[in-house]
């Protein structure tokens, strides 16, 4: 159980890292993990590959000489006692509590989740790896297609797609693609956009 914990605990840093690297690129100039579990790099090995190579490169799994490994990339007199430094608090605490913000409990008042819920008129639960399409048929040329939705729990697929045989059921996989798939945090916020269509179709 503990290693699956600490598996799950690998895969939100990777998030966060990716969140870094597909946002700031040029932000993120090394991290290191200290204190690290056993398993942590037997976890990092399994997903690290879904990582940028340049990113890869800024992460360093540090082992029993962390504090050592940290004064060589970080001045002493700018790293925290607790951390191998000699920086400490005016009023002497070796964590330096006053210039580090060392984060816990996110106050549900900064959840964005309930401020930008929506109202739908109609919801589906799809099982995870399965599809669910939803068809409609586009009479006009260049009629705008617009949509929003919001999942629960976890991100989701969304691709547009066109048929290429009318009066039939058709496979995704040999319909023509309008809007590739790709995953969407729709459970953090609500996602929505919008095309225009050429030509009529379904």
């Amino acid at each position: 159980m503990r290693g699956i914990k600490t598996l799950i605990s690998a895969v939100r840093v990777m998030q966060v890292l990716t969140m870094f690297e597909e946002n700031y690129p040029e932000g993120l100039k090394q991290v290191f993990l200290i204190k690290a579990p056993v398993i942590l790099p037997m976890a990092y090995n399994l997903i690290k590959h879904f990582l940028h190579e340049e990113t890869r490169r800024k992460i360093v799994i540090l082992g029993s000489n962390w504090q050592e490994v940290l004064r060589k990339h970080i001045d002493p007199e700018q790293l925290p006692v607790v951390y191998g430094g000699t920086l400490t608090d005016p009023d002497g605490d070796p964590r330096c509590r006053t210039m580090i913000k060392y984060g816990g409990v996110v106050p549900r008042s900064y959840y964005v989740r309930d401020a930008v819920k929506v109202q739908y008129d109609s919801s589906v639960t799809i099982g995870r790896g399965a599809v669910f399409l939803l068809e409609y048929d586009i009479t006009t040329p260049n009629s705008l297609l617009r949509w929003q939705f919001a999942s629960e729990g976890s991100d989701v697929g969304f691709g547009v797609y066109r048929k290429t045989k009318h009066g039939s059921k058709q496979k995704v996989a040999d319909m023509l693609q309008v809007l590739p798939s790709d995953r969407y945090n729709a459970h953090l916020v609500p996602e929505e956009g919008c095309l225009t269509c050429p030509e009529p179709g379904v």
